[in-house]
């Protein structure tokens, strides 16, 4: 513990063993009783803690880490729905509880395995030579022959690329 003067009042805050800790420039950093900065630093330890687990958190391992914590998890779909908060939110102490800054660390973490899983699950795009083949067809306003990949979609109808040239041309 550090007892500090700033701006003529004594304050208290916390070291490490080598001597680093919050800066006094902020006023939640400054305690008034020796009691208090010990109070944050318990916190603060307990935030580290529980939140000391792997980036990514495969569904056990997230409600393992919250069971440790104390912490009721959330569910997935939550999680998804908090995904901006829990990527650009700052949660720290004295603006959330400590209880409220492990929940979202650690739903961060779930996130940000969800995020991976669903980069990883393979895209199909679907053939449509197969349920379509590009044959030849008659037009279906002038009946000229044309590709059915040809054909167009005017305001009348599907028509072939001649079909569209006049339409344009009259307009």
């Amino acid at each position: 513990m550090l007892q500090a003067e700033v701006f003529g009042e004594t304050v208290w805050t916390y070291r490490d063993e080598r001597g680093y800790g919050p800066s006094l420039g902020l006023a939640s950093h400054q305690h008034a009783t020796r009691e208090a900065a010990i109070q944050r630093l318990e916190q603060e330890e307990r935030i580290r803690a529980a939140t000391d687990v792997p980036d990514q958190l495969s569904r056990g391992a997230y409600e393992a880490a919250c069971a440790a914590a104390g912490q009721e998890p959330l569910g997935d779909e939550e999680i998804r729905r908090m995904a901006y908060g829990l990527v650009y939110g700052e949660f720290s102490l004295p603006e959330y509880t400590s209880e409220r800054i492990i929940q979202m660390r650690l739903g961060r973490r779930r996130l940000a395995a969800i995020e991976s899983e669903l980069r990883t699950w393979p895209v199909v795009i679907a053939p449509t030579t197969a349920a379509h083949p590009d044959e030849e067809i008659s037009c279906p306003s002038c009946g000229r022959p044309t590709r059915r990949s040809m054909l167009m979609s005017a305001s009348f109808g599907l028509v072939c690329p001649e079909c569209y040239d006049e339409a344009s041309e009259r307009c």
